[in-house]
């Protein structure tokens, strides 16, 4: 046994022991809704050659200005999709997950030396934002954050040239996601806390001490100047960069958006991907106070970005444990240097971390990541899309030739843009910053009690409607009063979804369904029952 310790653990194993984490987290189905707008836009993109300035999918924004910062991802996913079919979806994300752990754990040893705490740090990351790993364009910023990150740590320490792969990745990031804004902000972060490390170690005479050079500070800069630069090479332009204070203001959107909402929020007491992250958040503070003789302030101004970017909203969860994670080990990298370990010791250590590392990682991919603290786990396993990613009653709407003004669900909005877009147009989809805070508060009301929507009706006339099948519970209430109304007719009515027609001569031919299943089930109080035959 004492030979089996005399050596570390190979780096195989430290891969291994992570590749468990990796899978559980990436090998799940896609269960949003997002992705249809997205794909819908990439088709228009990819057939026509051209990026739209202006809304052309919907006939209630009046064609209002569409700063679109994700068109390229757009292309690439909808060519993907059209390549290889729903299968891209896990794909990317099992490439999206196994790159956050591969750079995690580098950045982690690179700043502590020491690969068993690597491992930990990249497990941990992988758990705590584990349910933000959804095919959305976030998905290359969650991938970019913790490149950038590694590249500066690099740069810190042996790095003998400008680091002009960021400016240019900035690019290609960019025409991505819009989150590419973090570019130039981690960057100047970074760049402000070496500048004061430098200027305090001037003023201590400590230079040699503190191993900064002003070199170094100067090309940090010039690095944030172009990264400021590369994201403004858009289709759109600066307009890009100051897109996303203008969602800012759009506080209706905000409030009844989830990813913007507060990590402190009551309701999240029983998400685990959150309880996490409020235990890194003390950890955090923790850490600091723990090496506050050894701090660098380069690492406690980007702690300090990320916890304002927290507190705007919990979208940011995964830039902020991607990016404190390593930090953390760091800060506590002094206390460990103090506690003297036996080396055969420490290799006993770091085989048993393997060994649970990778028992959890079995587990987690057996039985998948625990969701809430009731039970609830994180994504579907499996390949390709679930059941409620699937729509046939966008199907059934293309196979009868239903057209004219639809109103319709947000949720379905995307189907709808995808499968009969720009021809025939939604009524509202997944771009709510296009639509801005009063229309998006009328829809809302609107499913909310049958005048809004009666006064919605009179301004534009519908012909059909379509709602989802997900929600059809929560809005029980208005299709009893598309039931009991007259003037509306229900002709498909499954899971995935429900049709209205007016009842006017051309949608004449379609049969009317006798039994409304919903309404059926409103008696008994559980819509998981209603046996509902597609």
């Amino acid at each position: 046994m004492s030979k089996f310790i005399d050596k570390k653990p190979a780096t195989i194993l430290w891969a291994i022991s992570l590749i468990g984490a990796v899978l559980a987290v990436g090998l799940t189905k896609l269960a949003n809704n997002d992705i249809w707008w997205q794909l819908g836009a990439g088709k228009f993109i990819s057939n026509t050659l051209t990026i739209p300035r202006y809304d052309i999918f919907s006939y209630t924004a009046g064609s209002a200005k569409w700063v679109n910062p994700e068109w390229l991802f757009q292309v690439f996913i909808w060519n993907l999709f059209d390549l290889t079919g729903p299968a891209c979806f896990t794909i990317i994300k099992l490439i999206a997950t196994a790159f956050v752990a591969l750079t995690l754990f580098k950045t982690t040893d690179l700043l502590v030396r020491n690969k068993n705490t690597a491992m930990w740090s990249a497990f941990m990351v992988l758990i705590a934002f584990s349910d933000r790993i959804m095919v959305r364009p976030h998905l290359f910023s969650i991938m970019m954050v913790p490149f950038f990150c590694l590249q500066l740590h690099k740069f810190r320490l042996d790095g003998r040239r400008l680091p002009w792969e960021l400016p240019l990745l900035s690019v290609i990031w960019i025409n991505m996601h819009g989150g590419a804004i973090m570019a130039p902000l981690i960057v100047a972060a970074f760049a402000a806390g070496e500048t004061i490390q430098y200027l305090t170690a001037r003023w201590v005479k400590e230079i040699s001490h503190t191993s900064i050079l002003r070199r170094k500070i100067i090309s940090l800069w010039i690095t944030v100047l172009l990264c400021i630069v590369a994201c403004c090479i858009t289709p759109h332009g600066i307009e890009l960069i100051l897109f996303p204070f203008q969602v800012s203001d759009l506080s209706s959107i905000l409030r009844f958006t989830n990813e913007w909402g507060s990590v402190f929020e009551p309701r999240m007491d029983r998400v685990t991907t959150q309880i996490v992250l409020r235990i890194i958040l003390v950890i955090l503070m923790i850490s600091y106070f723990v090496g506050r003789k050894h701090v660098r302030f380069s690492y406690l101004m980007l702690s300090i970005l990320t916890s304002y970017l927290l507190l705007k909203g919990r979208r940011f969860s995964s830039y902020f444990v991607i990016i404190n994670m390593p930090i953390i080990f760091y800060n506590f990298k002094g206390l460990a240097s103090r506690m003297k370990m036996d080396p055969m010791k420490s290799n006993g250590r770091a085989y048993v971390s393997i060994l649970i590392v990778t028992t959890l990682s079995v587990v987690f991919l057996k039985y998948g990541i625990p969701a809430t603290i009731d039970g609830g786990r994180v994504g579907h396993p499996g390949i390709g899309m679930t059941q409620e990613g699937n729509i046939p009653a966008v199907q059934f709407i293309i196979d009868n030739n239903i057209r004219g003004r639809i109103y319709n669900e947000m949720e379905v909005g995307g189907h709808l843009m995808y499968a009969r877009g720009p021809e025939e147009k939604v009524f509202i989809d997944g771009r709510t910053a296009l639509y801005g805070d009063e229309f998006f508060m009328d829809y809302i009301n609107s499913m909310r009690n049958r005048r809004f929507f009666q006064e919605l009706d009179h301004r534009y006339e519908f012909d059909y409607i379509l709602m989802g099948g997900i929600s059809a519970w929560r809005r029980r209430h208005m299709h009893r009063y598309l039931w009991e109304d007259p003037q509306w007719k229900l002709v498909y009515g499954a899971r995935d979804g429900f049709v209205y027609v007016r009842d006017i001569e051309k949608f004449g031919r379609l049969t009317t369904l006798k039994i409304h299943p919903l309404i059926e089930e409103m008696r008994h109080g559980d819509m998981n029952k209603v046996n509902i035959k597609y």
